[in-house]
């Protein structure tokens, strides 16, 4: 369907002893548009003995037997002669058992679909899924068929989801502490640090300068966080977005295309 046949030749000859005279050369019949006259040597006048010659070429739109007729008008007393002219569009069609599933972030969608011939039609198709919503993949087992002219395959297109809560590393600035809880958090390590201080064994006139050190160090680390300069280790993921998607399943052998669409729930 949609491709163009080689040509079929037709040879006309003038068995009289007159010059025959072509009024004209055309498609006719129920599926007229689906035969082409592509060329010929055929002249307004064909003298007595010689022969031209017509051809013809098929270009389906539809599937199936279509038939039409190569008529040729001219002085003979039989005008107009035709020819019978028939032909088979052969293509595929794609659909699915099952139009919509619902499921949960996380989980798996399962979809079957069947490609059958038409015509028959034999050749490979392959599948291709869009539309899967962010943080979730489609794909078709197999990826490919084979059809042989008679029988249709089932293939299984699979949504996997992604569950919320994942707990995942972050960039540095994506999130940040409030300056009041890293204050705090500051002030028990200083406290920490200065109760093992008395433990150290440092003279006392150092200690001092220490802990000071120490608490400038921490005083830095708070505000530099607090303002989106530190970089916390874990956050948590929303996983596949809640919501209603529509999927669209596309085969596709040579110049043929054909989809069907389901819907994916995800809640």
């Amino acid at each position: 369907v949609g491709a163009t046949s080689s040509a079929k030749t037709v040879a006309l000859t003038n068995s009289g002893t007159s010059t025959l005279n072509i009024g004209g050369i055309s498609i006719t019949g129920a599926n007229a548009t689906d035969f082409a006259k592509a060329s010929t040597t055929c002249g307004p006048s064909l003298a007595a003995g010689i022969t031209c010659a017509i051809s013809v070429t098929f270009t389906p739109t539809v599937a199936g037997p279509l038939s039409s007729a190569l008529s040729i008008e001219d002085s003979a007393s039989t005008s107009p002669q035709t020819v019978a002219l028939s032909g088979t569009g052969q293509d595929f069609s794609i659909g699915a058992q099952m139009m919509s599933t619902t499921i949960s972030a996380g989980g798996t969608a399962s979809y079957d679909i069947f490609i059958s011939p038409q015509g028959g039609f034999s050749g490979d198709v392959s599948l291709t899924c869009s539309g899967a919503p962010s943080k979730s993949t489609c794909s078709a087992s197999p990826a490919s068929v084979t059809l042989n002219g008679r029988n249709g395959s089932a293939v299984t297109v699979k949504v996997t989801t992604t569950a919320a809560s994942e707990i995942v590393p972050l960039v540095f600035s994506q999130w940040k502490l409030p300056p009041m809880m890293m204050f705090w958090i500051c002030l028990f390590v200083l406290l920490g640090l200065g109760m093992l201080g008395r433990f150290i064994p440092i003279r006392t006139r150092i200690r001092p300068a220490l802990l000071a050190s120490l608490a400038a160090v921490f005083l830095a680390i708070t505000f530099w966080t607090a303002c989106g300069g530190g970089s916390p280790l874990l956050s948590i993921s929303p996983g596949t977005p809640p919501g209603t998607y529509t999927l669209t399943v596309t085969g596709a052998s040579g110049s043929l295309s054909h989809s069907t669409t389901v819907s994916l729930i995800v809640r």
